[in-house]
């Protein structure tokens, strides 16, 4: 236990002094390239089609609204682009340098530093995937990076596709819940139902 402590607080001062330093002037954080993936891009599609039908089956169960899905088209035209990136540079090669997304909708609105459920593993030979998508009429036109994704075989890189849809998705459901669910009951409503008889 002891150990394991001090494990974890060794690599939380190396995280937090990485950050400290590129905050400070250090490496920056890198950027997407420009190099377009048409695979990737394809790939995103793929991906959100498999989340309509996940909707559309929360549809059939009466967990989601009957326009749902017909929502989720309409937030996905909403967004000019999203952009995956590092929290921090690649010096820190901590788990604390997460996975972030940044979303820019057509009106110039943005949405930053939407945590994706992972760590930028700049230790490992994998480097973490930076990219830059941009959609037209709400699809997948096109997807900007530096190239780094060629030296391995695509299907590697299918859970990037993934996570990036899911978490645009949910930052629009999100950000107008009641277009997607059914309404929840307030703490009278509950109330009410304890009082009335079986």
């Amino acid at each position: 236990m002891k150990f394991s402590v001090i494990s974890a607080l060794r690599q939380f001062l190396a995280g937090t002094t990485a950050a400290v330093l590129a905050a400070c002037g250090g490496q920056a954080r890198e950027q997407p390239g420009t190099i377009p993936n048409p695979l990737l891009a394809q790939m995103m599609e793929d991906a959100l089609a498999l989340e309509l039908t996940r909707i559309e089956q929360q549809v059939s169960n009466k967990k989601m609204r009957p326009d749902a899905a017909s929502q989720t088209r309409s937030w996905l035209q909403e967004v000019a682009e999203i952009v995956a990136r590092c929290r921090h540079a690649p010096s820190d090669q901590s788990k604390f340098n997460l996975m972030e997304y940044d979303i820019t909708l057509r009106t110039g609105e943005r949405i930053e530093n939407i945590y994706s459920g992972h760590n930028c593993a700049y230790w490992s030979e994998y480097r973490p995937l930076l990219m830059r998508v941009r959609l037209e009429q709400g699809r997948f036109a096109d997807v900007l990076t530096d190239g780094r994704e060629r030296k391995h075989p695509p299907a590697f890189f299918k859970n990037d596709a993934v996570n990036l849809v899911a978490a645009l998705l949910k930052t629009g459901r999100a950000r107008a819940p009641a277009l997607y669910f059914f309404s929840q009951p307030s703490a009278a409503d509950i109330a009410q139902q304890w009082k009335t008889k079986p």
